[in-house]
């Protein structure tokens, strides 16, 4: 009965451990960290071997399935997962071409995922990473994230961050400036997409100074982020309008994946009354939003705009990361659209008038 017992007890084993080993042996495209969903985060893990070569896998491709990896025998720094993990597309090169398995995977999840650590700062000893909003801009407002100048970051290698924000108010756009950034210039840096999340009303960024480029040690902007404000929103407060925007999460890397704690930030907007006709370009705030109306929406990509006495002179049509698909022309009153060939997803119709410009936001599911 014992040696039964033992038996059974090896067999068991052996299944498990079989299958521990399988599991590391295993990628899911994007999910460079392993822990079972891609993400902002998986960049910075992928930047710590960017540039290496290793063998290819015997089967190419970034589709979200389990593809089995050859192992490069050397390890991503700070981890015990092979840097095969990083080598998204199985071409035996981690780069660029890796990153945009990041963004096309964005959000998948397989197995049971784990959630990333996040280590927040002591105000009275770490940098702080601090919000300003800049509204001198056309059409767009830029979130500026910077560290404060008080206390410098060092041997600062890359970064991830989580936003949270009211989406009724604001949605974050496919704009991310690296002017002055001290990290690097936009040769120097690789970042994935602005991944909003509308279901948590949060979006994710995460940009890191190429790998073999070394750190970097310094304070002020690191990036610029551009939002879009939902005009007729904020036009229907005929007071003082505030909001907020909330550093969620933050990871701040060196070279081998140590982390920085930095200390968040929210940032208060406040817009004075006597600014919104700029913030909204309207010539006349006292708008009401039923002036506009879009229905149905959500909606299969047919959809109708009423704007009562309004006449449009032209439209313009932007998806979620900002990049404008379509310029149309202008109605009275009244017109049908069919976007039915467009994807699933959210996009902002822009209508431009003789004094205003409306700022829609259209779902279509198709």
């Amino acid at each position: 009965m014992i040696g039964l017992k033992n038996h059974f007890f090896t067999v068991l084993v052996l299944l498990v451990f079989g299958s521990t080993l399988k599991g590391q042996g295993v990628v899911y495209p994007g999910d460079v960290n392993n822990n079972g969903v891609v993400n902002h985060v998986d960049l910075l893990y992928l930047n710590s071997v960017l540039n290496q070569i290793g063998p290819a896998r015997d089967e190419f491709g970034t589709e979200f399935e389990p593809f089995e990896i050859n192992p490069w025998g050397f390890n991503i720094p700070g981890t015990t997962l092979d840097a095969a993990f990083a080598d998204c597309n199985g071409d035996g090169f981690i780069t660029q071409a890796d990153v945009f398995a990041i963004d096309e995977n964005y959000y998948m999840e397989h197995g049971i995922p784990v959630e990333d650590v996040f280590t927040e700062g002591e105000i009275s000893s770490d940098p702080k990473l601090t919000l300003e909003f800049d509204y001198d801009i056309e059409d767009f407002l830029l979130l500026e994230i910077t560290i404060s100048n008080e206390t410098e970051i060092e041997d600062l290698q890359g970064v991830a961050i989580k936003l949270k924000f009211d989406e009724e108010i604001f949605s974050p756009i496919g704009i991310i400036e690296y002017d002055d950034s001290w990290l690097g210039d936009e040769s120097e840096l690789i970042g994935t997409g602005i991944m909003p999340d509308f279901e948590f009303e949060s979006t994710s960024y995460a940009i890191a100074r190429k790998g073999d480029l070394g750190p970097a040690t310094g304070d002020g902007v690191l990036l610029r982020a551009g939002f879009i404000i939902i005009g007729d929103v904020i036009a229907l407060s005929l007071e003082d309008f505030e909001t907020e925007v909330i550093l969620e999460s933050a990871k701040f890397v060196g070279p081998t994946l140590g982390e920085i704690p930095v200390v968040y930030d929210t940032v208060q907007i406040f817009i004075p009354q006597e600014e919104m006709e700029f913030l909204t370009n309207t010539k006349d705030i006292k708008i009401a939003s039923s002036e506009v109306n879009i229905f149905p929406n959500p909606n299969n990509g047919q959809f109708v705009i009423d704007t009562k006495q309004i006449n449009i002179n032209y439209m313009e049509l932007y998806d979620v990361l900002g990049k404008k698909v379509n310029q149309l022309p202008g109605f009275n009153h009244q017109t049908q659209l069919d976007f039915t060939r467009k994807e699933s997803g959210i996009y902002y119709l822009k209508l431009h008038s003789d004094e205003r410009i409306f700022t829609k936001k259209i779902i279509i599911e198709n």
